[in-house]
């Protein structure tokens, strides 16, 4: 005996369960604009020293030099390669770094010179980040 079939969902109702998945993804993406609006309004921009610092160095000599090297002395040619520090941070530094118009030869110039422009890149990529874990948590769940 066959089974009774179920009937089809209409194009409507199969667009609401592909979506549904939005409106989480979209509170929590406008939870972390207002929580990243109040953090940067209590706490300035970060200098960059120590631990950033030696990644900023880094990613001026894998962009001068091609060379992973890590550490907080300017880029220089004699610099040994090395792969003490993760590289992915470094990389989406080194990418930022390669497309600036305003790097120089000083390396704390450009340091300078180009920390707005990552910081800007951070934030505007910190709700693209709540938005793809929230999304992929809740597709996970389904």
């Amino acid at each position: 005996m066959a089974k009774p079939q179920q009937p089809e969902p209409s194009n409507s109702q199969s667009l609401v369960v592909r979506v549904e998945w939005l409106l989480p993804v979209l509170i929590s993406v406008a939870v972390a604009a207002v929580v990243l609006a109040i953090a940067i309004s209590l706490h300035p921009r970060p200098p960059t020293l120590h631990d950033a610092l030696g990644y900023t160095m880094t990613a001026q000599g894998v962009v001068d030099r091609r060379a992973f090297s890590f550490g907080v002395e300017p880029p220089a040619a004699g610099n040994p390669r090395n792969a003490s520090a993760t590289p992915g941070y470094v990389l989406f530094l080194a990418e930022i770094y390669g497309v600036s118009p305003s790097r120089s030869a000083d390396a704390t110039a450009s340091a300078l010179a180009i920390q707005p422009v990552v910081h800007n890149v951070q934030l505007a990529l910190a709700p693209l980040i709540v938005a793809s874990n929230v999304g992929s948590a809740f597709n996970c769940a389904c």
